[in-house]
């Protein structure tokens, strides 16, 4: 598995810790039926330490790319990576 990082995004939480998020592309290849076709996920890591891998998101780069975008823009941490891509699906 191939991963490359995509965005980064910087918050102040209500209690002024500073927390950086790192959002990256995860790209595999799956093999089906004899055939191999490339497969993304997402990793999303904190600054203080946390990562969170959920591989075979989408087989779609450009969708995947766009949940990406938005992780960032709204700054979605590690812990509730999870819970947005199953809304997300």
């Amino acid at each position: 598995m191939m991963d490359f990082k995509a965005y980064e995004h910087t918050c102040i939480d209500e209690g002024g810790t500073r927390h950086t998020f790192q959002y990256h592309l995860l790209r595999d290849v799956v093999q089906q039926d004899g055939t191999s076709f490339p497969d993304y996920g997402i990793a999303v890591h904190s600054s203080q330490g946390e990562t969170v891998r959920i591989p075979h998101v989408s087989p779609d780069r450009q969708r995947v790319l766009d949940l990406l975008t938005l992780l960032c823009e709204q700054g979605i941490s590690p812990i509730h990576l999870q819970d947005v891509i199953e809304d997300w699906l």
